[in-house]
């Protein structure tokens, strides 16, 4: 229990107890206190007594005054909680030599910053069979986000976005990209990216990833990454010089001998997503 709570626990007993105290009695039953005071002698109070009970009486209002208030700023503070979470995000890139070794490039490979954020469903940052945003083609051929970054923001005024998400990539594979972000039941959609470089226009990521439903928030996510062609240059090797797409193609897995095999598809790595508590 955090000091707040354990704070405002505290006061409410505390008024509970001075209520007692007060009146000289309590009824736990309905959690509220009261004065149970024989008729008789309620008849027989003089002026006195009765601006003495009347002080009680006020001591005893003030008291269940901030015990409602109390229940009342606990019962806000539980519903806040609930519709908030913290996650920690960690990719693990598997991608060599050994895992992919047709063209690989050698002291080269690599992975820019991750960029992402937390969403409504009235918006995407990638889907399979559409084209791609401008913000998305500059991360995927350039690994520069800033164009995606502008877009966000606006997207952020419209209270579409929730919380932009980023990290820092991967200097030289294999290797790990980690960062924590919050977000709400208002925006319940994790969409990241990433670049794999060198490359034309290649990038991996994972889009409107749910982590909160009716069920409530999403303990733990493990998903696979896949490469994916942005669809926006035709290039077809790691070096391969520029050569703009017009018009641009959909977004569509990269099913070139670099990242397939007789097996399929091979996995860039692995992206988890872990609720904190």
């Amino acid at each position: 229990m955090g000091d707040i709570a354990v704070t405002h626990h505290y006061l409410f007993w505390q008024a509970v107890k001075v209520l007692i105290d007060s009146t000289g009695h309590a009824n736990i039953s309905t959690g509220l206190a009261f004065v149970k005071v024989d008729e008789k002698r309620q008849r027989s109070i003089n002026y006195k007594s009765r601006r003495q009970s009347i002080k009680k009486v006020s001591k005893r209002a003030s008291c269940l005054s901030l015990i409602l208030s109390l229940a009342i700023f606990n019962a806000g503070s539980v519903s806040a909680d609930s519709k908030q979470a913290t996650y920690k995000l960690e990719i693990s890139v598997e991608w060599s030599a050994s895992t992919a070794p047709f063209e690989f490039p050698e002291e080269a490979a690599h992975l820019s910053s991750l960029v992402g954020l937390t969403h409504t469903d009235q918006i995407s940052l990638f889907v399979d069979g559409e084209t791609a945003s401008s913000g998305l083609e500059l991360v995927a051929e350039n690994g520069r986000a800033g164009i995606l970054k502008a877009q966000i923001e606006e997207w952020m005024r419209k209270d579409r976005v929730g919380a932009l998400v980023e990290a820092d990539g991967i200097k030289s594979v294999p290797g790990n990209i980690s960062t924590t972000f919050k977000t709400t039941v208002d925006h319940p959609l994790l969409s990241v990216i990433t670049m794999v470089a060198p490359s034309p226009d290649w990038f991996t990521g994972v889009s409107a990833v749910r982590l909160y439903s009716d069920d409530g928030w999403v303990d733990t996510i493990e998903l696979p990454l896949w490469v994916w062609d942005a669809g926006t240059d035709s290039g077809n090797t790691f070096f391969a010089k520029n050569a703009d797409t017009q018009p641009h193609e959909s977004i569509r897995l990269l099913a070139t001998s670099h990242f397939f095999n007789s097996d399929g598809l091979i996995k860039l790595g692995t992206i988890t997503i872990e609720r904190n508590r």
